[in-house]
């Protein structure tokens, strides 16, 4: 584990945190073994972390998906890429910032690859004018030759041959580590190991963790309102409060 900065976090906390994430891991990895699915990451727990000062600890997972059917049980024909900054803050006790990539290969009979889809689910506490607090994009995410030989993937990455708009921000509920890999169970395995993912998710220590959220937390429980418009919080009001 990766720790640059003084140990100013308290660890009692930091080791909930971190076991919490290991369990997730390890109960994805078995829903995929039970379909002989191949889950490659670069140590056996699937994440690193790296100490950001502030009682702050960045979780960092980088996984690859080798030869996944392209929906349910229907071939085995894409590489998937999986890569999820998540930044946890001990002082508040919530996640203050989460960015998860995916990058969707699909795999040829000459061994090469051919990129179908990039996209990213975007959170940050600070958030940015005109910015829907939770939001996917689509556009490149990139993985770099280092990366790529941590996980032993040694194909060659051709361009897109079509450009994908990327300032489109469309919004999503908080799709953070957890949400996106119950979004690839339920897109990839069968009915039975979805379900028992999903039962996993649902008893994880890490679905109760805050997010720093509250304009949206607070109009959800004024109201139920789901609208779109109170994913955009109202920056005069922010100012004033």
């Amino acid at each position: 584990m990766k720790k640059n900065k003084k140990n100013i976090f308290p660890q009692k906390e930091f080791n909930a945190v971190q076991n919490a994430y290991i369990k997730l891991f390890q109960d994805f990895k078995t829903a995929c073994d039970n379909e002989s699915l191949k889950v490659t990451s670069p140590n056996a727990i699937g994440f690193s972390y790296e100490n950001m000062g502030d009682k702050m600890v960045e979780f960092k997972f980088f996984l690859l998906l080798s030869n996944w059917p392209y929906k349910k049980e229907v071939g085995k024909e894409l590489d998937i890429f999986l890569t999820s900054n998540e930044t946890f803050s001990f002082e508040t006790n919530e996640v203050i910032k989460s960015n998860v990539g995916l990058k969707y290969l699909k795999n040829n009979k000459d061994q090469t690859v051919h990129p179908l889809l990039d996209i990213h689910y975007d959170y940050e506490k600070d958030v940015k004018s005109a910015h829907p607090v939770f939001h996917v994009q689509l556009g490149a995410v990139e993985i770099s030759s280092a990366a790529k030989e941590q996980v032993h993937f040694r194909k060659t990455i051709p361009k897109s041959d079509h450009l994908l708009y990327s300032n489109v921000r469309i919004p999503t509920p908080y799709m953070n580590i957890t949400s996106v890999l119950l979004s690839l169970a339920a897109d990839h395995l069968s009915f039975e190991n979805y379900q028992m993912f999903l039962g996993s998710v649902r008893e994880s220590e890490a679905v109760k963790w805050k997010v720093a959220c509250s304009p949206l937390g607070e109009s959800l429980q004024k109201d139920g309102n789901v609208h779109s418009h109170i994913w955009y919080f109202d920056e005069r009001k922010l100012a004033e409060a």
